[in-house]
């Protein structure tokens, strides 16, 4: 066989065996799903409740309240005033900085007005 036949045919089996074992994941996912909204494993979630809670450590735990009170809403308010502070701030310019009517719409029409 030609090497870039071969090379081809190697991908596209490659994307083939990746496109089934994405339908077999999202086919686990729905029936592990079913199950849990149907409340048979129930005494698997208690089991593994019960043994997360005996195996916590303590640096763990301290992991565990940083991240929540970061979810609380006073936090996340400190922390979007914070960055929006920060990313105020000007960038410095690259050195090949792109034309001054760079945005999406100016380009779209600089396109249709060199067709045209």
């Amino acid at each position: 066989m030609n090497e870039p036949v071969v090379h081809s045919l190697r991908r596209e089996l490659l994307l083939a065996a990746l496109a089934l074992g994405c339908l077999g994941l999202a086919w686990a996912f729905g029936k592990f799903a079913s199950e849990m909204l149907e409340g048979e494993l129930l005494g698997i979630d208690r089991n593994v409740q019960h043994w997360v809670a005996l195996h916590r450590a303590a640096p763990a735990m301290a992991v565990a309240h940083v991240v929540t009170f970061l979810g609380a809403k006073a936090a996340r308010g400190a922390a979007r005033f914070l960055s929006s502070h920060i990313t105020d701030r000007p960038t410095p310019q690259p050195k090949a900085s792109l034309p001054k009517d760079w945005t999406p719409i100016r380009l779209m029409q600089r396109i249709i007005a060199d067709r045209t």
